[in-house]
């Protein structure tokens, strides 16, 4: 009889230690973050600016300047809209500039021509989420890349955006 208590006894127990854990009680998240102020792009001075590539500088020394400045474009648009010619593609997406001097671009929906040889589509499809800074000096626009990458620099290209926007009421 007593072997078969001491048995039991190990039996219950080598069970109770295998048994699933019990589930801890399911605790609220804390408290979210608050929502992060969006940028007002339309209070900075690029709003309603058309601005053409004249050169692109990266820190490494090397410039490449565009055989057609016209055939790349930057339409700061009220509201935070951008539109964008690079080279033979068109885009459009969105910008902000949360500070005067600071500027960022949201995801840019574009056409995917294959553009010719000596483009610079690449470049500027590859550097667009990288731009951090800007800059107007003597007229012309200089957009930095983060960590001190590079520079674009723009000139006008007509100055003011000749496009029209309307509000929906």
């Amino acid at each position: 009889m007593q072997r078969t208590l001491v048995f039991c006894l190990l039996m219950s127990a080598a069970g109770f230690a295998q048994s699933p854990k019990q589930a801890e009680p399911v605790r609220p998240d804390p408290k979210p973050e608050p929502a992060k102020p969006v940028p007002k792009p339309a209070d900075s001075e690029l709003a309603g600016t058309l601005w053409k590539l004249a050169k692109i500088t990266y820190r490494d020394g090397k410039v490449h300047k565009p055989d057609k400045p016209e055939k790349y474009t930057f339409e700061f648009l009220p509201g935070g809209r951008l539109n964008a010619r690079i080279d033979c593609n068109r885009g459009n997406g969105t910008w902000a500039s949360s500070a005067p001097g600071r500027i960022s671009f949201g995801p840019i929906s574009s056409t995917i021509m294959v553009c010719p040889a000596g483009s610079l589509d690449r470049l500027v499809v590859r550097d667009l989420p990288d731009f951090n800074g800007y800059e107007i000096k003597e007229g012309r626009l200089f957009l930095s890349l983060k960590d001190g990458g590079g520079v674009y620099e723009l000139e006008p290209d007509g100055g003011k955006s000749t496009r029209k926007t309307f509000e929906v009421p």
